[in-house]
């Protein structure tokens, strides 16, 4: 039977590797059917494979082995679902010429280099690339780079080792994987020492949307989770400078890591709290310094909030009001829900750091990153990979059924961009069923089912 077992998980890994290289080396975004169809069926393998693993073989070694050559599959291969790779380039080989990122915008790179040839020419070649899925190249070419300085060290390092849009790709993949391998073991650290079973890592590191949006499209999220988990694990045996630096390291990733700071206020004792802060604010206001001055500060700043102003995707709320204001006040309510809800989302954070809702400081965090996310304008995929391990560590599972309908807003890029508002519907419906349903403590049924999934 054991062996039966074994043959079983062997020919699950064997098609789920398939599958992942046909995702990266054989379908475009604009292929919805077989991408989604390929999707689905790796969630369900995952899955599978997590429970499966840790029943049939008590070792961890496996599972591990298998969640890397799934990401390795990705290692020489240039994104087919996202385009950010190209600013990557770009910042990172300005850093190589002595320049500042956010000195000036893609676009101006004609009168920056204008008694430069040599760089001119390098900077037109990088400004004009582009692949058969990205036939734009840089995206956002009017706008000064919006990566936080650790984003930008990583740049930097890889366009010094590889060549643009190559070399470099696989640099900066060599070094996400190494922080994924970190967030794997800090992540079986954190359920070890809350007494929780190790197989679960499987569903942060057996999870399709994580593989494909963090090693495979080189979204900094990677990063940013490896230093969050890293200043949790602190946290929890309370070294709150050792804490205050690992969370210093994710907010210069992401800068959203910094709602750990919320979450961490009813956690600790006033004079750990205000040590724990300090060290995170001092050092992650010097790397800032470090690739900012009075100049690039604004430039930083502006292009920052103008991404959050002027760009829209997959937002629940967002979305819902602003139809509301065009059926019953004939009106765009844009510009007030850009500013009523910054505010609802301040209010609420306040509200979860001094009330009791939140049985941890796991839980609570996680639910500070639901609130943002409600009613941000932009919820990326790959954004939702920060809930995952949050999830595990909270033992909740709307986040993990998020992590598998978000993948379905690519429908959004077809031969036209048109985002599907019954995709979004779906999407968030489905999620906040299952968020009810959890807290409310009212339905046996899932309370059972989340014993079984998470040995409660």
């Amino acid at each position: 039977m054991a062996g039966l077992n074994r043959l079983v998980a062997g020919g699950v890994v064997l098609l789920s590797l398939t599958g992942y290289l046909l995702l990266a080396y054989r379908f475009e975004r604009t292929d919805h059917l077989a991408i989604f169809s390929l999707y689905a069926l790796l969630f369900a393998l995952g899955l599978w494979l997590t429970m499966a693993f840790f029943r049939f073989r008590k070792s961890w070694v496996p599972l591990f082995v298998t969640g890397l050559c799934f990401r390795v599959v990705f290692l020489v291969v240039t994104p087919h679902l996202s385009d950010d790779y190209f600013r990557f380039t770009w910042d990172g080989e300005l850093q190589l010429e002595g320049e500042s990122a956010f000195r000036f915008v893609p676009n101006d790179y004609r009168e920056h280099f204008a008694g430069d040839s040599l760089n001119l020419q390098k900077f037109e070649e990088l400004y004009k690339a582009h692949s058969q899925e990205f036939p734009a190249g840089i995206n956002s070419k009017q706008y000064h780079s919006v990566y936080p300085p650790v984003s930008q060290f990583v740049f930097a390092i890889s366009s010094l080792i590889g060549s643009p849009n190559e070399g470099n790709i696989v640099v900066m993949r060599l070094i996400m994987l190494l922080a994924e391998v970190v967030s794997f073991f800090i992540l079986r650290r954190l359920l070890q020492a809350h007494g929780r079973a190790l197989w679960l890592t499987g569903f942060y590191w057996l999870n399709p949307l994580v593989i494909i949006e963090l090693t495979g499209n080189l979204h900094f999220e990677g990063f940013a989770i490896t230093g969050l988990l890293l200043s949790l694990f602190f946290l929890v045996q309370r070294k709150t400078a050792r804490a205050g630096m690992t969370l210093a390291l994710a907010i210069c990733t992401k800068v959203n890591p910094i709602f750990l700071m919320v979450a961490a206020f009813r956690e600790l004792e006033l004079k750990k709290f205000i040590s724990f802060s300090l060290v995170t604010v001092l050092l992650s206001s010097a790397a800032f310094y470090l690739i900012l001055d009075s100049e690039t500060f604004w430039n930083f700043k502006n292009s920052f909030g103008l991404y959050f102003t002027w760009f829209e995707f997959n937002t629940g709320f967002f979305y819902l009001v602003r139809e509301l204001g065009f059926r019953f006040l004939g009106q765009d309510v844009t510009s007030n829900i850009s500013l009523i809800f910054p505010t609802l989302t301040s209010l609420l954070f306040v509200w979860i750091s001094l009330s009791k809702v939140g049985k941890d400081l796991f839980e609570r965090l996680l639910l500070l990153y639901v609130i943002y996310f409600s009613f941000t304008p932009i919820v990326h995929p790959w954004y939702i990979t920060m809930l995952i391990p949050l999830a595990i560590l909270s033992k909740r599972l709307y986040p993990l059924l998020w992590s598998f309908l978000i993948f379905f807003t690519y429908s959004a890029y077809g031969e036209t961009y048109e985002e599907s508002y019954t995709v979004i519907i779906v999407e968030y419906l489905l999620v906040y069923v299952l968020m009810y349903l959890e807290y409310s403590g009212r339905f046996a049924f899932i309370d059972r089912f989340r014993e079984k999934v998470f040995g409660l």
